[in-house]
């Protein structure tokens, strides 16, 4: 689980979101920078998360064109 968590690219980017956000006051970085560089990100992030959706679906979606398929050929054969 946490394998697979690891190697996830809205957990990488959350990840340098957080650091980003944690050393922005070290790296010398001004609030209006760091706003430009956490909207960067949360734009990643729900662009990721709309894509991942569109794969679940497009999954579903599959699956439902095959039973589909496989009854209809059953039906006329």
């Amino acid at each position: 689980m946490f394998d697979q968590l690891f190697r996830s690219k809205k957990f990488i980017v959350l990840a340098i979101g957080v650091a980003a956000a944690y050393l922005s006051q070290r790296m010398g970085l001004s609030e209006e920078k760091l706003t430009e560089v956490l909207t960067i990100i949360a734009s990643f992030l729900v662009g990721q998360g709309i894509s991942d959706m569109g794969k679940e679906s497009a999954k579903v979606l599959e699956g439902v064109t095959v039973t589909t398929q496989s009854v209809l050929s059953e039906l006329f054969a």
